[in-house]
């Protein structure tokens, strides 16, 4: 989902911290970075041209064509941020596609598997399989894991209860489905992570209609949720974003499910 314009904007306005009105592509790639966007020096250079290209300003790439990297000192106004960000999320999107795809294929995942698994796929993918410690991914390129690699994973993934009763559960369904060497494919940490992801909906459903039935403000037709209050019932359900892009998505989902304008 891209960003809206105003958030872009306010972005564009924090990065530019002396006021001139110009980024330079490596200052806007330093800057996704720190905001948890971590997209590739690829996808940057690939989504710049398509921009400029599409904007006729194909030119400035020409400009200094010999030096390798010479993309990066490519500088654009609010304008063009706004225009290469949005063709950044549209590189990322079909990338994320073509990946879920893949998976798809090559787990010979069912139709319902996909529907299950539309929005988290690629991201458990790469929990999975992906073995950075550094950048907090502690999965395994061997395409297997063991116990306490799973458990490892498991927990880094944000969905462990944080009730012993409940983490037990999660303990006593490894050996259940561990393969007889002692090992766990992704289709296995894929059960894994459904039986947490539908508790997870379980103990969230659980808030929501206590919040529901012991505040008037959310008595509301349809059990519909005031937008004025839909913010502090977020961060009651742990729902809290960790940079300003994560805010801006936030803030777009909430805009968007208020598609009346109603105010809930």
């Amino acid at each position: 989902r891209a960003p809206r314009r105003p958030g872009l904007e306010g972005l564009f306005r924090d990065a530019d911290g002396y006021g001139e009105g110009m980024l330079s592509v490596e200052h806007i790639s330093h800057t996704l970075r720190r905001t948890g966007s971590l997209v590739s020096e690829t996808t940057v250079e690939e989504a710049l041209r398509a921009y400029l290209m599409k904007s006729g300003q194909e030119h400035k790439l020409k400009d200094d064509k010999s030096r390798t990297g010479s993309y990066k000192k490519v500088r654009l106004d609010m304008e063009g941020y706004v225009g290469f960000i949005r063709m950044i999320h549209e590189y990322h999107d079909r990338e994320h596609a073509e990946h879920f795809q893949r998976i798809v294929q090559q787990f010979h995942l069912t139709d319902e598997d996909r529907s299950n698994w539309r929005h988290d796929l690629v991201d458990l993918w790469k929990m999975f399989f992906e073995y950075d410690p550094c950048s907090g991914k502690f999965g395994s390129s061997s395409g297997v894991l063991d116990e306490s690699q799973m458990i490892t994973v498991v927990r880094e993934s944000g969905y462990m209860p944080k009730t012993s009763r409940r983490q037990q559960e999660v303990w006593a369904m490894l050996p259940k489905i561990m393969h007889q060497d002692s090992t766990f494919s992704f289709l296995e940490f894929l059960q894994v992570m459904h039986f947490l992801r539908e508790n997870d909906r379980k103990r969230l459903r659980k808030i929501v209609d206590h919040k529901m039935q012991q505040d008037a403000a959310f008595a509301q037709p349809s059990n519909s949720v005031p937008m004025s209050e839909l913010g502090g019932l977020l961060a009651e359900l742990g729902v809290t974003p960790r940079n300003k892009e994560e805010q801006m998505e936030i803030r777009n989902l909430m805009e968007d499910s208020d598609q009346e304008d109603a105010g809930i």
